[in-house]
């Protein structure tokens, strides 16, 4: 069995499931700044 666990983050722009994350944000934020935060 393969399990993968994510964790799905409330963005402006919709919900977001990331994986992998070691911290998440308090508040509702932009998609793109989820992106630059944990792709950078």
């Amino acid at each position: 069995m393969l399990l993968i666990p994510g964790v799905e983050i409330l963005t402006h722009e919709g919900d977001i499931i990331v994986f992998g994350v070691d911290n998440l944000p308090t508040e509702k934020v932009h998609a793109a700044e989820i992106a630059r935060q944990y792709t950078g």
